[in-house]
């Protein structure tokens, strides 16, 4: 490919020549056109990256939406929500939704038989323990037949 020789067009005040300027393109009408498919070949390559990444864009929502399709089901009836703080609770109240509907916050609920709280205090759960406990078990001691 001829590059072009811009200083060649120049007058000697150094203003370019239209005339000159013209001729001078068109004797190098070959260059340009393989400027031309140069610049075609690389709008081509801008082209299909914008497309590869538009198309990338749609697969990734087509995979999300199939994702929130596979069967997970949240209850807002019935799902609860509790923030538990180290110290001091947060300065603002916090806010959790799903699907538009705001879920209920609690300051205490029970997880696998025992109770948790906002406060990490556990006094509640061993009270609620202690109080399972039969209250005669220190006075039945020694009516059980012995183990042979």
């Amino acid at each position: 490919m001829k590059k072009l020789n811009c200083a060649s067009l120049k007058t000697a005040d150094g203003k370019t020549n239209l005339a000159d300027a013209i001729s001078h393109r068109m004797a190098d009408a070959p260059a340009l056109e393989e400027f031309g498919d140069y610049i075609e070949a690389g709008w081509t390559h801008f082209a299909k990256t914008v497309t590869d990444a538009a198309e990338e864009v749609l697969g990734f929502a087509e995979r999300k939406n199939k994702d929130c399709t596979l069967g997970l089901v949240i209850n807002t009836d019935k799902t609860e929500v509790m923030y538990q703080w180290s110290g001091v609770a947060p300065p603002v109240e916090l806010v959790m939704s799903v699907a538009g509907a705001e879920l209920q916050i609690t300051p205490q609920f029970n997880y696998l038989g025992s109770v948790l709280s906002v406060d990490c205090s556990i006094d509640e759960e061993v009270n609620r323990r202690i109080n399972k406990i039969p209250s005669g078990i220190g006075s039945e001691q020694g009516t059980e037949p012995p183990l042979v």
